[in-house]
């Protein structure tokens, strides 16, 4: 058996084992239940896919509806991550494409650009997507759709709260 046998090399190898130990905790913090509203939609919440499908969509809030809970998850540079804890065949994920106005549940990948949201460039409230930098938004016919960033679309403006 090898034994490492110079006090850097023991330094670099206990430092790997702490990241090691440290980094599932550290994701564990970072992440909080929530749900998510437009402003303008009173008594209405984002749904998550049903167990095939991948459309998202407002719907009546239940406060104990489970496809109306997304984890957020923090991953980098003021960016988080939403999974829907719809009763899915496999974690889902909020996303947004420049190939489509709707946003969709498609399965989580932490490091996709596409499923990565801020709450704002500029702290608006507004949900923004970075690959496509385009902003959730609710229509006034319930829609929910991604649109360019524009200044005063009323139906940008979301609420999270936490829910258990």
């Amino acid at each position: 058996m090898r034994f490492i046998r110079s006090r850097m090399g023991r330094a670099v190898a206990g430092a790997g084992v702490a990241f090691a130990l440290a980094a599932p905790m550290a994701a564990q913090a970072d992440a909080a239940t929530v749900r998510l509203h437009a402003s303008t939609a009173t008594g209405e919440s984002l749904r998550g896919p049903s167990f095939f499908g991948t459309s998202v969509a407002l719907a009546p809030t239940n406060v104990n509806a489970s496809n109306q809970k997304w984890v957020k998850t923090d991953v980098v540079g003021g960016f988080a991550t939403y999974r829907s804890l719809a009763g899915t065949n496999q974690p889902m994920c909020l996303t947004a494409s420049s190939f489509s106005s709707r946003p969709f549940a498609a399965i989580c990948n932490p490091s996709s650009l596409a499923q990565q949201w801020t709450r704002g460039f500029v702290n608006d409230g507004r949900i923004e997507n970075r690959s496509t930098f385009t902003a959730l938004t609710r229509q006034a016919n319930a829609a929910v759709e991604v649109r360019v960033l524009g200044g005063g679309q009323v139906g940008q403006k979301w609420h999270e709260h936490i829910a258990g």
